[in-house]
């Protein structure tokens, strides 16, 4: 596992903000995402989709539940829904401590700021297409809303095949996605394949035009191993400029 940095100038808060991003859990070990949260010691925790792992209903959701709460001893933990989440409901999140964030926002005191933090769900939810057809269209209205609130603006978007076409003209100051698992396959920093993206696709891990955040994912559900693409969980560090201190 390897804890993967990036920085952040924001004019809107006055203390620094540490968000830690564990996207695309997949079952993978609890303790160890525990262990290695506590020593991060984020403001908050995004979880932004494809939380279950494999087997049967009970055991999927026993491992969310397992998660969230591990995630909320941690930090304020906030949810959104990948194309996997089909047994996370808002009961369960909120059992856990966690909120899910199901195309809708909610303001979040974070380090004595009020943040507006949303969740853009997968329009391919429960859905079966194929790995190079293109991803089903997400709520673009909830996203355009979203990016008309006043304030600093944080959207758990699982795909970052959507960034392009739907999120990039939105004002919105940092968009935190997963899914492509790195491309699988990494060679001279690019991955081979993504779905939704196809071969070589261009979002698959780090910060592009510095609001797009994705992670490589914190475990796997393919049967495809990777190669010179460790799994990651992401630290981001908002940093408040000057002016504001």
């Amino acid at each position: 596992m390897e804890i993967s940095n990036y920085k952040l100038n924001s004019s809107k808060i006055s203390r620094d903000i540490r968000i830690a991003v564990v996207s695309d859990a997949h079952g993978c070990d609890v303790n160890m995402l525990k262990n290695a949260l506590e020593d991060i010691k984020p403001a908050l925790i995004a979880v932004p989709g494809d939380i279950e792992g494999k087997g049967d209903k009970f055991s999927r959701t026993s491992y969310s539940r397992e998660f969230l709460r591990m995630c909320f001893s941690v930090a304020p933990t906030f949810v959104s829904l990948g194309n996997h989440d089909v047994d996370i409901t808002h009961d369960l999140v909120s059992e856990c401590g966690a909120v899910l964030l199901d195309d809708t926002y909610t303001v979040a005191r974070i380090s004595g700021a009020d943040i507006f933090i949303g969740g853009l769900t997968s329009g391919s939810l429960g859905k079966k297409h194929k790995r190079l057809s293109k991803t089903p269209e997400p709520d673009t209205g909830f996203a355009a809303g979203f990016a008309k609130l006043g304030g600093l603006k944080i959207l758990l978007s699982h795909h970052p095949e959507y960034y392009p076409e739907h999120l990039l003209q939105l004002d919105i100051d940092l968009i935190i996605s997963g899914h492509a698992h790195g491309g699988q396959w990494r060679f001279f920093g690019r991955g081979v394949f993504a779905p939704g993206q196809g071969i070589f696709p261009k979002y698959t891990s780090g910060i592009y035009d510095g609001k797009l955040l994705v992670s490589r994912g914190a475990g796997d559900h393919n049967a495809i191993p990777r190669f010179f693409n460790p799994n990651e969980i992401c630290v981001c560090d908002l940093v408040a400029l000057c002016e504001n201190l």
